[in-house]
């Protein structure tokens, strides 16, 4: 595992020297590591975006920075989680068929007047339909996971959150995790 973590940490290394990306240019960095899984500086950012501008609009001065820093740390830990949720599902090899995905992404598209106006929500939030598809297949994996482990293991008075927080500890507890930034 180790060496997994290693190797894909010489990757990101060699792609940023190669790429050209040093001096005054930021660095692709790592934030967390789950398992054998690299949580990256940019991932967390684009997590945050849409969290960040509320916050920039609310907020001013030392409670903005205070607020999104709080953001920060939760998004991270939401990260986190769902990285170990969607690690488990492919533990116990539950998939989601193309079927499925294809028909979650019309679900989405139907949502929209037209075509067009799909694909401008796209652009707008700088996904392409492959990268959708790409979310719509964890989502519909993390809940097929949780359903199983979660709310088919309920017993008669069992809360679902408390279940599910359970759960998750048990995950965590098996997981090697390791936050790379201040939180």
């Amino acid at each position: 595992m180790k060496t997994k973590v290693g190797s894909i940490f010489l990757a990101i290394v060699i792609v940023s020297f190669l790429t050209g990306k040093s001096g005054g240019e930021t660095v692709e960095s790592i934030v967390a590591l789950v398992n054998d899984e690299v949580i990256t500086s940019s991932e967390l950012e684009e997590a945050l975006a849409p969290v960040k501008a509320k916050i920039e609009e609310k907020f001013k001065g030392e409670a903005r920075e205070k607020e999104v820093k709080k953001a920060r740390r939760v998004i991270l830990e939401n990260i986190v989680v769902n990285t170990l949720i969607l690690e488990e599902a492919k533990r116990q090899k539950i998939g989601v068929s193309e079927e499925e995905a294809k028909e979650g992404m019309e679900k989405i598209r139907k949502g929209y007047g037209s075509k067009e106006e799909f694909t401008l929500a796209l652009e707008k939030e700088g996904i392409n339909e492959e990268g959708l598809k790409r979310k719509i297949r964890d989502e519909l994996l993390r809940m097929k996971i949780v359903n199983k482990e979660v709310k088919e293991a309920l017993e008669p008075g069992d809360l679902v959150k408390e279940r599910f927080e359970e759960w998750i500890r048990s995950l965590e507890k098996r997981a090697y995790i390791e936050i790379r930034v201040d939180n």
